[in-house]
């Protein structure tokens, strides 16, 4: 006879030393933005100050190549627990941005 499949389910944090049961502290969180943020920034900024031409691309492709890995890390934590990817809160934040980074670029002169 064969045995039945466990259906419970254990509540609560899984043991594991990849989610911790407490949350993250500020520090800990800018350190993680710093590393996240920085090639991005710097990838950006470089690349557009620069003369050379092939220069410029490498360097504005580390800037495009550092935003797309922040994307592609964070999308999955963007799904709701229904598994959608447009949860109105999501779109929400991302039009948010969206404005700041608008408002933001009509205070800079090129």
């Amino acid at each position: 006879m064969p045995a039945e499949p466990c259906t419970t389910r254990r509540k609560g944090w899984p043991l594991s030393p990849r989610s911790p049961p407490t949350a993250p502290s500020i520090s800990s969180l800018i350190g993680l933005g710093a590393v996240a943020g920085a090639p991005a920034i710097l990838g950006a900024v470089i690349g557009a100050s620069v003369d050379n031409a092939a220069l410029s691309a490498v360097l504005l492709g580390v800037g495009v190549g550092a935003i797309t890995q922040v994307i592609t890390q964070i999308s999955p934590a963007l799904r709701d627990h229904a598994g959608r990817l447009l949860d109105t809160t999501v779109v929400g934040g991302l039009a948010a941005g969206v404005a700041v980074m608008y408002l933001t670029s009509l205070l800079v002169t090129a």
